[in-house]
């Protein structure tokens, strides 16, 4: 999809999104140039955190709520009447000794269009001959620790370089201030008729509940673009793994149904930590896939979080599409290798009847190769951006916007607790100062190992500041890799590719009910159109799949085995097992004492087993002596038993497998 059709779709669902409220009483804007293109002109180096092409990074990116375009312009490179082609025109300046060009200064004096000046340099475009047109006058630079107070706001203290530029003859207001410690104020934003004047670039410092909100609230009366205040906030569940434990999953479920909150899971298909070698995909816990369907039961929406949430390191602690020490992207970074990550991740969530509606990029890092092949397979991102290749660069949004790779990204915008200090005032405040903005959402992260009682007092605050919680899947939010998984919010047709395969159509209410499941009556090897009716606030999901659903459970409960074992079933094996009479009846041998470890391993095999319709029965080590008598009986023999079973123990496993039974 190009990016022109993406603008038009977010312009279309931010329209519908903000419909519920009536828009204030604006002055109507004056006629602009028939085009969305914005011009944001820089000085300075282009280097991934020079303040200057990182704030024009920024801009571009917010652009995005307002189906904007922006288009970059080196100072240096800016050429005398570029300015009348655009809509509107920012100028970023942050460096120094910038001798700005007379031919510039001639157009912003000139400029009929709406022009935001941010920054340095203002001097010399308010020479004597100059105050007058503009209404303001310019003073010095003075680099000390302000507080900005926007409305009735006063945000958190920083040190930043504050031009001072005083209204000259009363026809300019000043819509935000700075104020220093001894209560001294200064003029920070200042406007008249359509030229915009910020004292500093808002950018570097554009922490949560910082003065770049100020910005990007002010962004509508700049571009004369007016949407309609809302009070809608998100949560997310953060980093739900194989490793995640099902008791903290119930109980933040437990928490966020008692308040009647829908939420997201941000659902990690594969565990990976290569120090201790251990790897653990969904289906390998399935006490843990239980936990969160109990968390989608009561209002929890599946977001995929990459494939493994890890690079180098562990999943969760690790990037996974960049490379954290180096700073850079991954070794072999393709479009190729990003497709089949997500493949391999949504055939293993939707092997757990898990249908994500939106991706999250682990720590929201990726190179712009990564996010076009991210594109490929999802519509909705619900994080951050990072502009820039580099980490310092990544940009929250107060609302939701169309990025400049394109991506439709719902926003976080809070923060989190963290393990260390959880302080939930610390969000709640956060999200305070997301009320400036008039149009945003604010947006959380929690970690579910944290007590739910920390949850619950973060959204108790968000509650009391007049914020109430939505759903992501209001926002939309499509899947489709390559017709062979695809998750729907929306009705309409739908494309399938089946390669020798069935496919499945299933439907969901909005409480996750599974209200209809439909399957293709034969195999197919050619692409096939099915019109999809989404229950309102609901999803479906549809997928192409070799057998029919419920057959062969000897191979699924032997492919499932075979993971926790370390091992990988192959094509042979599996065509090998089918070929035997389906068993009833599964043998585990037991240790009697197991360590931790040991015994999860146990209870992980005894559940996947009784998943699958076996009549397991754990078998105590000690009492081992002789294989069963029935040869359609499943024989599992765990890691930790083998290493403690006598020779003689040993001798009549292998008995028992060359008697032509399966392992």
């Amino acid at each position: 999809m190009t990016s022109d059709v993406l603008i038009r779709a977010v312009t279309l669902v931010l329209a519908g999104f903000f419909a519920c409220t009536k828009v204030a009483a604006q002055a109507p804007p004056s006629p602009q140039p028939a085009t969305s293109t914005v011009a944001i002109i820089y000085d300075g180096p282009d280097l991934p955190l020079a303040d200057g092409f990182l704030g024009a990074h920024y801009i571009k990116n917010l652009l995005g709520h307002f189906a904007l375009r922006g288009e970059l312009i080196r100072l240096a490179d800016y050429q005398p009447g570029q300015l009348s082609r655009y809509r509107a025109a920012f100028y970023v300046g942050s460096v120094a000794k910038t001798d700005v060009p007379r031919g510039f200064l001639r157009d912003v004096k000139s400029s009929k269009q709406p022009f935001c000046w941010l920054g340095r340099h203002v001097d010399q475009l308010l020479r004597a001959d100059a105050q007058h047109e503009f209404g303001l006058r310019y003073y010095r630079v003075d680099r000390t620790a302000w507080r900005v107070r926007y409305e009735d706001t006063l945000f958190p203290r920083d040190n930043f370089n504050l031009s001072i530029v005083e209204p000259a003859d009363g026809r300019a207001k000043i819509v935000a201030t700075a104020v220093r410690s001894d209560n001294t104020t200064r003029p920070y934003v200042l406007n008249r008729d359509r030229f915009w004047y910020f004292a500093d670039t808002p950018f570097g410092g554009a922490q949560e509940g910082s003065r770049y909100l100020v910005f990007c609230d002010l962004l509508h009366d700049i571009l004369e673009i007016y949407h309609a205040p809302q009070s809608a906030a998100l949560i997310r569940m953060e980093d739900v793994s194989a490793e995640a434990e099902p008791g903290d999953l119930t109980a933040v479920a437990d928490v966020l149904s008692r308040r009647n909150i829908p939420f997201r899971i941000a659902t990690i298909p594969l565990y990976r930590n290569p120090l201790n070698n251990v790897e653990m995909r969904l289906s390998e816990r399935l006490k843990v896939v239980d936990a969160i369907h109990y968390m989608i039961d009561r209002g929890g929406t599946p977001v995929m979080h990459g494939w493994s949430h890890q690079y180098h390191g562990s999943t969760g602690d690790d990037y996974e599409f960049w490379d954290e020490i180096k700073n850079a992207p991954i070794a072999g970074d393709s479009e190729q290798e990003i497709a089949t990550r997500l493949d391999a991740g949504l055939a293993e969530l939707f092997a757990n009847k898990l249908f994500p509606v939106a991706f999250e990029t682990p720590h929201y890092a990726a190179s712009p190769i990564d996010y076009r092949a991210m594109q490929r397979h999802f519509k909705l991102f619900y994080e951050r951006t990072m502009p820039t290749p580099n980490l310092g660069s990544i940009q929250y949004f107060p609302y939701p916007v169309i990025d400049e790779f394109g991506r439709y990204v719902v926003p976080e915008n809070l923060g989190y607790l963290p393990m260390e200090k959880p302080d939930p005032k610390v969000v709640i405040e956060n999200a305070r100062f997301m009320r400036v903005v008039r149009d945003g959402v604010p947006s959380f992260y929690f970690h579910p190992f944290l007590d739910a009682k920390l949850l619950d007092q973060v959204l108790q605050g968000i509650t009391d500041l007049g914020y109430h919680f939505i759903s992501l899947r209001e926002f939309g939010g499509d899947v489709n890799d390559e017709g062979r998984y695809v998750v729907r919010t929306q009705s309409g047709p739908v494309q399938l590719s089946p390669r020798g395969e069935f496919w499945r159509l299933r439907r969901f209410d909005a409480g996750g009910k599974l209200l209809a499941e439909r399957t293709a009556p034969a195999l197919l090897n050619a692409p096939v159109k099915i019109d999809v009716v989404v229950p309102p606030g609901g999803w479906a999901a549809l997928d192409c799949f070799k057998k029919t659903p419920g057959s062969d459970r000897l191979t699924q409960a032997i492919k499932a085995l075979k993971y926790w074992s370390g091992r990988r079933a192959t094509r042979t094996r599996t065509q090998e097992a089918t070929a035997y009479e389906q068993p009833r009846e599964a043998w585990i041998l037991w240790q009697a004492n197991p360590s931790e470890a040991d015994a999860n391993n146990q209870e992980s095999y005894r559940t996947a087993l009784d998943t699958f319709g076996f009549a397991v029965r754990p078998v105590p080590l000690q009492e081992f002596a002789e294989g069963p008598r029935e040869k359609k009986t499943l024989l599992v023999v765990p890691q930790g038993v083998a290493a403690l079973s006598t020779a003689t123990q040993q001798q009549e496993i292998l008995r028992y497998l060359s008697s032509g039974v399966q392992p």
